[in-house]
């Protein structure tokens, strides 16, 4: 098995990917961890916004838009597993001024634990909700 490790931001509480490959290279798992979201409502929908991964979904509800969050990182790790055969691609940080509204909403934070597996056929992969997620929500929002 091949497994590469990733790291984000400084310190113990950067986020954190692993990636492991079956010696195949059809089977594939992907887990991050300390992964931060910024939720804030835009109109009257929600945006999640990742912090370390620039990605974003949004919903109909605060719940809608975690939900959709997830569901399309985990959609997203498999494109680019299928098109480039790593993740490394994915790991960029959100524009500064992402940063600067997440550090101005501070307020609330969420955690869960995520895990995607994918099978790298033509077929679509099985996915599984992956890594350590943390929602900052503002206070006057939630």
């Amino acid at each position: 098995m091949d497994t590469k490790n990733y790291k984000f931001g400084k310190g113990d509480t950067g986020a954190i990917a692993k990636h492991v490959t079956s010696p195949d290279e059809q089977q594939q798992a992907v887990g991050i961890g300390n992964l931060r979201v910024l939720i804030l409502p835009d109109g009257k929908f929600w945006f999640a916004q990742g912090l370390e991964i620039d990605y974003g979904a949004q919903g109909s509800t605060m719940e809608e838009a975690k939900e959709h969050f997830e569901e399309g990182i985990s959609g997203t790790i498999q494109l680019h597993l299928q098109r480039y055969g790593n993740i490394e691609k994915l790991l960029r940080v959100s524009r500064p001024e992402v940063w600067k509204e997440a550090i101005a909403n501070s307020g609330n934070v969420e955690e869960f634990t995520q895990v995607s597996f994918h099978t790298i056929t033509p077929e679509n992969a099985a996915l599984i909700p992956y890594g350590n997620v943390e929602y900052y929500i503002p206070k006057k929002a939630a």
